[in-house]
């Protein structure tokens, strides 16, 4: 999986312990991921103090070797220059908010230049808590948004059906959100 952060927004100021456990194994964390995950103070603006370090994040960040197989029948096909203006649409109606979206595309607009066309499908819930469970103790969440990205580049168009994007929990109380991306080759 590429890059998936978790953006954590608690009520108040809130110290937690963080812990996601992809099957594959991690790549790379940030902040380093100890033994039992990471504890850290989260505040109601996103920020994110690591307790070990004292170095403020915007948000956790973890990558991992997905071992998934992940169905295409649904989804979209979207043109590479049309990219921007399709995640503005889709992820805010997935639930991310601007800055969320912000980060999401200056991620990725970046990434996906290889080919004229892309096949985009967002895993349902169940199938990203299975290949990565995710963990927050302390306080329960009110609201988790887990936005995983399947996406494959195609040499030329392909009509799919249009896949049918979950209800949305409301962001409230305590509102967890990770967003990431599988490259399917």
């Amino acid at each position: 999986m590429c890059k998936p952060v978790i953006y954590l927004y608690p009520e108040r100021e809130t110290k937690l312990n963080v812990q996601v456990d992809p099957i594959g194994g991690f790549t790379k964390t940030i902040p380093e991921y100890p033994p039992g995950g990471w504890d850290v103070t989260a505040h109601p603006d996103g920020k994110i103090i690591d307790n070990a370090t004292g170095i403020t994040y915007d948000y956790l960040y973890w990558s991992g070797i997905s071992l998934g197989q992940f169905k295409n029948d649904e989804g979209w096909v979207v043109g590479q220059h049309d990219l921007g203006s399709f995640f503005d649409e889709k992820l805010k109606r997935l639930g991310m908010n601007e800055k969320e979206i912000n980060d999401f595309k200056e991620y990725w607009l970046g990434r996906l230049i290889d080919k004229p066309f892309y096949q985009i499908f967002f895993l349902p819930k169940n199938i990203v808590d299975a290949l990565a469970p995710l963990k927050i103790t302390s306080v329960k969440e009110d609201a988790v948004l887990r936005i995983i990205m399947a996406v494959k580049g195609l040499d030329q168009f392909q009509e799919m059906p249009e896949q049918r994007l979950p209800q949305i929990p409301k962001r409230k109380g305590f509102t967890v959100v990770e967003w990431g991306g599988i490259i399917v080759k």
